[in-house]
């Protein structure tokens, strides 16, 4: 690659003709022959004042291998979150060029291409320009029952797109170009959108592109047919395996994209391609039996990939995974969303934990569980603050339970009632590295928050994005708190246990390997419970929050902290259990209220396991290759679940945790149609601003540097 761009970067050109900027994207030493010839290809199209970088994607070694063997070409690396949109984000950001375009490390640009770019966007009408895609088989051909209208599966063109010099909504991101003012105004690509390493989703460019036109309502995106390029398409990609499961992705990206931008922008193109698809089916049976030859098993894919493209939609959560909450990725000083109060200002730094505690106002331990977190002792230069959030503001108890403690705390409102519409409230506002969450029935140890804060700060625990402490019953004397404790409880012993996600032992210096059940990690139980847990917060933002189909307060009645454990341990963070942070949990007060909560426990159960069993064919593989030991768990009285039952334990909390189980599964199904009708932001919009304003002088320490370890980069990755 030496020389391909040497004299270029950096020149003048005499001409009106915009300079063109490429950025692209690799990951990968497998894909590095193809990469090579992308490049040269790409160079050779250059013209004084034209740039060329390459963005690698969290891969250093190959970044190595790169600024080895490139000359004078630019190499980067990611400085954003793990994935195709951080790359392309990075890129753009690197360039001062009139116009960036965005090529696959796997699509060789053909003869023609930058000079077909460079014309179409002399017009100013046009914002950007859609090249073509074609497949490269290395000599072969696409298999006969692929339909060519899914050619967008492999990448490519497909049938029903515009034609050559007609406007289209978005380009194929593997051959796409657009002004980068235009990019900059808008805050470039969506982070909770694209793909990773091979993970088959997309939707990126669709998202940005959409986001364009509701700034600029007359932008134009034209398809150009000889800005040409030649995309790879090896042969584990023609394979029915596949297309299906990038139907299925796909399917699953429209939701998150819907989720941002609304049905009618983001299902516009889509709506049009179901027709041409009906179309299609007819053509391809027309004349059965002397159809042409495929002409059947084409129509039969058609539907399949439609089926699961559709079931991919459906299925998918609500909540969009990896969303940043206050930002798209911004380029150079791109418009930001307006901070809300209690935010981080970015002339200091914030705080090293934000403590939250989630209320309707109702509970009589309110204001002890506020006084306990006030009082919480800390090491020196330890910043800290606490935040409330009201979830019943329109009665307006907590703010009158807690008037005499306004200037110590950040109250929100969060109207949406739910646990978890209530703590992404807390995440939202919250200005921490790390984010502690109790209930407003519990008490703090003094130490409680200050003994999660310190597994984080350990040098071995980079890897570690959630830490979770004992629970004691706060009082013993009464029989629904003997019988809750029989049941199981809250605690999970005196000894500090690591559940890493480098394998069992990997991280001994955190503590012993916790046990890992029958239903592990699927059910999340080993790990805590929601009333004594904390996160990185930049690790519980990226995995999207907590589940507004899960929780108190929703249909499902609870499970939301069980969730939330399994996706940061899925997501390759290590969790800890931190015996020596201590919470005191008030347990149910009467025999009605404890049989309620049995019930919503074991529902809260189920709906974890159903929303794993409809999230995909591999969670739900994984779940029922230990649906029958945890049934035998369930439900034999010798387990190690009902062992601890008394003599006296009453039968008929036992079955209302059965009946909870039973009802889980629909409770869920109904929860997750109701979250997917309330408005897309309402887990991520910043909550209502508080009339109790942070405290300018507190008994919290101010402010401080912190001296945490940063996270390993798998932390960051998506359930």
């Amino acid at each position: 690659m030496s020389g391909v761009v040497e004299g270029v970067s950096g020149a003048t050109r005499g001409d009106a003709t915009p300079s063109l900027g490429v950025v692209v994207c690799a990951y990968t030493f497998e894909r590095l022959d193809l990469l090579r010839d992308c490049l040269t290809a790409a160079g050779r199209q250059l013209r004084p004042g034209d740039e060329l970088v390459v963005v690698v994607d969290y891969n250093p070694a190959l970044a190595t291998r790169l600024r080895a063997e490139s000359g004078h070409l630019r190499i980067l690396e990611n400085t954003y979150d793990r994935g195709l949109s951080g790359a392309r984000s990075t890129g753009a950001e690197a360039l001062d060029t009139d116009v960036l375009a965005f090529l696959d490390d796997d699509a060789v640009p053909q003869p023609g291409w930058a000079a077909a770019i460079r014309a179409r966007l002399v017009d100013l009408e046009a914002i950007g320009v859609a090249g073509a895609v074609e497949p490269e088989l290395d000599g072969e051909r696409l298999p006969r029952w692929f339909p060519a209208e899914f050619g967008w599966v492999i990448g490519c063109d497909y049938r029903g797109l515009p034609a050559h010099g007609q406007p289209v909504r978005n380009p194929i991101g593997a051959n796409m170009a657009v002004r980068r003012a235009v990019l900059e105004e808008v805050g470039g690509f969506d982070p909770g959108l694209g793909r990773i390493g091979t993970l088959p989703v997309g939707c990126e460019e669709t998202e940005l592109f959409i986001r364009i036109r509701s700034r600029r309502p007359d932008a134009l995106v034209i398809r150009d047919t000889k800005a040409r390029v030649r995309h790879h398409v090896p042969p584990a990609r023609r394979t029915v395996r596949y297309f299906v499961r990038r139907c299925w992705h796909e399917g699953r990206s429209k939701a998150a994209l819907v989720a941002r931008t609304g049905k009618q922008a983001g299902l516009s193109a889509e709506r049009r391609q179901l027709r041409v698809l009906a179309g299609a089916v007819l053509r391809e049976l027309k004349g059965l039996p002397y159809a042409a030859p495929g002409g059947l098993s084409r129509a039969l894919m058609i539907v399949i990939g439609t089926l699961a493209t559709g079931l991919g939609y459906l299925t998918a959560p609500r909540t969009p995974s990896r969303q940043n909450f206050w930002s798209l990725v911004h380029l150079r000083g791109g418009p930001m969303p307006e901070t809300p109060e209690g935010a981080a200002e970015s002339s200091t730094p914030g705080p090293d934990v934000s403590l939250v505690v989630c209320t309707l106002g109702r509970s009589e331990h309110l204001e002890a569980t506020v006084a306990s977190l006030l009082a919480q002792r800390w090491e020196p230069d330890t910043a800290v603050e606490l935040i409330v959030v009201d979830n019943d503001p329109a009665v307006g108890l907590a703010r009158q339970r807690l008037a005499h403690q306004a200037e110590q705390i950040v109250l929100v409102d969060q109207p949406q009632r739910g646990l978890s519409a209530a703590r992404n409230a807390g995440l939202a506002v919250a200005r921490g590295r790390v984010i502690a969450f109790t209930d407003d029935d519990a008490i703090a140890d003094p130490d409680w928050a200050s003994q999660l804060l310190a597994v984080f700060r350990e040098p071995a625990a980079t890897a570690v994005g959630c830490v979770t402490g004992l629970v004691e019953p706060a009082e013993t004397d009464s029989d629904t708190a003997r019988w809750f404790e029989e049941y199981g409880g809250f605690g999970k012993g005196g000894e500090r246990l690591v559940w890493s996600a480098k394998g069992e032992g990997a991280e001994s210096s955190l503590g012993r390997p916790g046990p890992r059940g029958v239903a592990f990690p699927c059910s999340g139980g080993e790990f805590g419970s929601g009333n004594n847990m904390a996160f990185r917060t930049d690790l519980l933002r990226r995995l999207g929050g907590f589940d507004v189909a899960l929780g108190a307060g929703s249909e499902s009645l609870g499970g939301e902290d069980l969730d939330i454990f399994r996706r940061v341990f899925t997501a390759g963070s290590s969790i800890v259990y931190q015996p020596a942070a201590v919470i005191r949990h008030h347990h149910r007060g009467s025999y009605p209220e404890l049989i309620s909560q049995l019930f919503a426990y074991g529902a809260g159960m189920a709906a974890v396991i159903t929303k794993q069993l409809v999230s995909g064919p591999r969670s739900a593989a994984a779940v029922l290759v230990r649906l029958a030991p945890a049934l035998v768990l369930l439900l034999d009285p010798g387990s190690v679940k009902n062992r601890g039952k008394s003599d006296s334990f009453p039968a008929e909390l036992t079955r209302a945790e059965l009946r909870g189980y039973l009802a889980g599964p629909f409770r869920y199904l109904r929860a997750r149609c109701v979250s997917s009708h309330q408005p897309a932001a309402s887990s991520f919009a910043p909550p209502a601003a508080s009339s109790f304003p942070p405290p300018a002088t507190s008994s919290f320490p101010r402010p401080a540097a912190s001296s945490f370890p940063p996270p390993a980069p798998g932390g960051s990755a998506p359930s």
